[in-house]
């Protein structure tokens, strides 16, 4: 298969995912109180959103290095960035992600301003695991390392942090 129809056909998928994501986040909210009050259950349900949202971030990612082996980002400047500093980007994203998380979770809690320091303490084990969780994903990806013994130990970490998650959220609603 050529690579431009491989890298079309990979931003078909890419965006066909994408939408999915959309969906269970748009859809999935408004049952997850009843969801999340049951301990088994919350695991999966936690664990199943983030292995599929670290999958489409992974598999977003193989796209973008794909459209940079095709060289268009040739005259980008910042295009190859990602590229040149897999680390560092990994690491930004990462953060990004995290705490782009952790608002919207509180915003759907409606949590006050007060509540900040609170949320961040109890979140921070989970953060934690999930930032580096994410690390290890995006940076496997951009590095071109992606090997089974990679995915093992992501998914390893995002089945704890659901497991350490899952805990903290029956904690608090009892």
């Amino acid at each position: 298969m050529d690579v431009r129809w491989k890298a079309a056909l990979q931003g078909l998928v890419s965006l066909t995912i994408l939408a999915l994501l959309y969906v269970e986040n748009v859809y999935s909210f408004p049952l997850l109180g009843g969801v999340l009050r049951r301990w088994p259950l919350a695991i999966a349900v936690l664990f199943s959103h983030n292995a599929f949202t670290v999958s489409a971030i992974m598999l977003c990612m193989s796209f973008y290095t794909n459209l940079k082996a095709l060289m268009l980002f040739k005259g980008d400047k910042y295009g190859g960035a990602a590229l040149r500093h897999p680390g560092a980007f990994s690491a930004a994203f990462a953060v990004v992600i995290i705490f782009t998380s952790l608002f919207r979770g509180a915003s759907l809690a409606n949590a006050q301003l007060q509540d900040a320091p609170t949320i961040l303490l109890v979140s921070l084990p989970v953060m934690v695991m999930e930032g580096y969780g994410l690390y290890l994903a995006v940076k496997s990806v951009l590095t071109k390392n992606v090997k089974a013994k990679t995915l093992l130990h992501v998914y390893t970490v995002f089945f704890t942090a659901a497991i350490v998650e899952a805990s903290l959220i029956a904690l608090t609603l009892r």
